[in-house]
């Protein structure tokens, strides 16, 4: 059952990633080809050490469909950061229910860092383009840094964002 559930969440995985390139105006990829693409970097992530490699093999295969590196680096940091919100989304759900089995202290200090990382979230989304956008202007050697944020912002702010959200809670209940 739990290899099942494993199969299942690199789907998921998959299915969250394929909808943010389609966000992204990426039409040369289909479902099937982002979930065997998953399920590669899945392989290759075991033998590498952390996340980037099982990322690499992902972006690497999307790039050899045409994709322009830009928007498979978007599609892949948002991916992770959508993944990360849902984490703490279920987690914090878990620990609300569950607030009394927490020591008083120790229950302050997980409100105080999941506030911590939902506000660097917003502040991500919200103020990284106006930031890049004014640093831009004084040194335009950083007008591609710019675009990177807004094509985050842009993709994580839409309705393949939001869903992207309700599959990454998915991913972690499964997991």
């Amino acid at each position: 059952l739990g290899t099942l559930l494993l199969a299942v969440n690199v789907l998921v995985v998959a299915t969250r990633w394929w909808l943010l390139l389609r966000r992204l105006d990426v039409e040369t990829l289909s479902l099937g080809y982002a979930m065997a693409g998953t399920y590669a970097s899945v392989f290759v992530g075991q033998a590498t050490p952390g996340p980037i490699g099982a990322d690499a093999v992902r972006g690497w295969l999307c790039f050899g469909c045409g994709v322009p590196l830009r928007v498979i680096l978007m599609s892949l940091v948002t991916d992770r950061l959508l993944a990360m919100l849902g984490l703490l989304a279920v987690a914090g759900t878990v620990w609300y229910w569950q607030f009394d089995a927490v020591a008083g202290n120790l229950a302050r200090q997980i409100a105080v860092l999941g506030a911590i990382a939902a506000a660097a979230a917003v502040v991500a989304l919200w103020l990284m383009p106006a930031l890049t956008r004014a640093l831009a202007k004084r040194w335009p050697r950083l007008h591609a840094m710019h675009e990177l944020a807004a094509i985050f912002r842009f993709t994580a702010l839409s309705r393949a964002g939001a869903l992207g959200l309700a599959l990454s809670c998915i991913v972690v209940a499964l997991t």
